[in-house]
C-alpha cells in the first residue's frame, strides 16, 4: 500500500486514492446515505434496480470482474465522447 508522510506527527498514513471524479465529502456522504437507509428502502432501491429495463443482471466469474469494470469504463467514454457529458 502506498503511503504519505504525515509531517506533523513524523509518521507514514495510507493514501487515499478515490476513484476520477470522487471526493471525500461525496464518499462521506454516500456512506451516511446507506449507513441511515432502512431495510425498506434497500429493498426498494435493488428491486427498482433489478426492474430498470436500460440495465441487466449478469453473474459473472469472479475473475473476469476487472475485465468487465474496465469494458464498462471504455464503453462508458465512448458515450461522453459522443455526447460531450461530463464524466460522474
Amino acid at each position: 500500500m502506498k503511503t504519505i508522510a504525515n509531517s506533523k506527527a513524523g509518521t507514514k498514513q495510507p493514501l487515499n486514492k478515490y476513484p476520477r471524479g470522487w471526493t471525500r465529502k461525496m464518499i462521506r456522504e454516500l456512506a451516511e446515505y446507506y449507513d441511515n437507509q432502512t431495510e425498506d428502502e434497500a429493498v426498494a432501491e435493488d428491486e427498482a434496480a433489478f426492474n430498470d429495463p436500460t440495465q441487466a443482471v449478469v453473474l459473472v466469474p469472479q475473475e473476469l470482474v476487472p475485465q468487465v469494470h474496465r469494458l464498462i469504463a471504455r464503453h462508458n467514454q465512448a458515450k461522453r465522447r459522443r455526447t460531450g457529458a461530463r464524466a460522474k
